[in-house]
């Protein structure tokens, strides 16, 4: 899995009620790989990732297919000819590698969008994390799985606080269910509601 969430490295020294020096660590990796959001988001990507790859391989082929039957035409055409037809080869190729770089560049729709289904959820995990630190008071928080392997020789077990933050999730998107199951039973739907006002008729008839 990709390293996802850079902003883990979450500073609370401006608390004035954190303990000097008291650092907890998550590993926002694990974290994700828990949230169905994030499931859901991966699914949409490898979607349209698909989709992306079909038109790259349709456009490959029809390069492929040109260049063959060239090769079997050349001996019959003149240089003319030819000329034309690798030039309508070169704007295929062109436009192959154009839309390769546009998709999956460096600052391509993947990375891009790969960003933008992450994001609502990064922003969950932060919340979150900001949250309990305040609570237990811990002065920092750093993200496991965007620090150096190096960096991390050892983390103490107590300090570990990605469980809790899988729990607080839970918890908010379970409280975030019922109230809208709650919601949504308030509202008699239509088709109850004729069917209710025709009885209601027929006994007063």
């Amino acid at each position: 899995m990709k390293k996802l969430v850079s902003f883990l490295l979450i500073c609370l020294c401006s608390v004035g009620y954190a303990q000097k020096g008291r650092i907890a660590y998550i590993d926002s990796d694990f974290i994700m790989s828990k949230m169905p959001e994030y499931e859901e988001a991966n699914k949409e990507l490898k979607k349209r990732t698909a989709e992306w790859e079909a038109v790259i391989e349709r456009k490959k082929k029809e390069i492929k297919d040109l260049k063959d039957q060239l090769n079997v035409e050349r001996p019959l055409l003149t240089q003319q000819l030819i000329d034309e037809k690798e030039e309508d080869i070169q704007v295929i190729e062109k436009e192959l590698l154009d839309f390769q770089h546009e998709k999956f560049g460096k600052d391509g729709s993947y990375f891009k969008q790969k960003l933008d289904l992450a994001k609502p959820l990064q922003d969950q995990i932060s919340t979150i994390v900001e949250e309990i630190a305040k609570k237990k008071r811990y002065s920092s928080v750093i993200d496991k799985s965007t620090s150096s392997e190096t960096a991390l020789l050892y983390v103490n077990s107590a300090d570990e606080i990605s469980d809790q933050v899988i729990r607080k999730l839970d918890q908010t998107r379970n409280k975030a269910n019922y109230l809208k199951k709650k919601l949504n039973n308030l509202k008699l739907p239509k088709d109850k509601l004729k069917s209710k006002n025709a009885s209601v008729a027929n006994v007063m008839n």
